[in-house]
């Protein structure tokens, strides 16, 4: 399968025993585990979702509305329909969120995290390159170059990455 959502596809489709029905309830999930991928990132970033909202709302809405773009590969359907690129943009979240607390604290198993979520979303689909991977290694070469981490420790992490994206390749 191309994207991780054919999992609850399937899944949904069994229990519900129709793919239509399944096809329904796989839509139904997205918008739920964006939330939970937003929930995530949020306390990554060091705080409470309720505290976070206000300031990340824009972001967020500027996201989607980029997205929506069809000259982007994503659409507004792909948010609300099943088996498009809504499981990117979910990954992409969750990987954020792992890069953030890889970067910020070092902790073994948000690196692995990360590298997991990497590979995914690169096995899954290939717009995660642009929408994730890039900027992550873009952000990391500018916090070294800011002083904000050490050369060698953003080295290391953008190996991490691109090994993790090889993998998922």
């Amino acid at each position: 399968p191309e994207y991780p959502e054919m999992g609850w596809y399937f899944l949904l489709s069994a229990l519900s025993g129709s793919t239509i029905t399944g096809h329904v309830l796989a839509a139904l999930v997205q918008p739920v585990l964006l939330a939970l991928a937003l929930t995530y990132l949020f306390r990554a970033l060091g705080g409470s979702p309720a505290r976070l909202a206000p300031i990340a709302a824009p972001w967020i809405v500027t996201l989607i509305v980029v997205l929506v773009n069809r000259q982007r590969g994503l659409d507004f359907g792909s948010l609300l329909w099943s088996l498009r690129h809504a499981s990117t943009v979910i990954v992409a979240v969750l990987a954020l969120g792992a890069f953030v607390r890889a970067v910020t604290t070092p902790s073994r198993s948000a690196r692995w995290l990360l590298a997991a979520l990497t590979a995914l979303g690169c096995a899954s689909d290939m717009l995660f390159l642009p929408v994730f991977l890039f900027p992550a290694v873009g952000a990391l070469a500018a916090l070294a170059g800011a002083g904000r981490i050490a050369s060698s420790r953003a080295g290391a992490h953008a190996a991490a990455l691109l090994g993790a994206a090889a993998v998922g390749l």
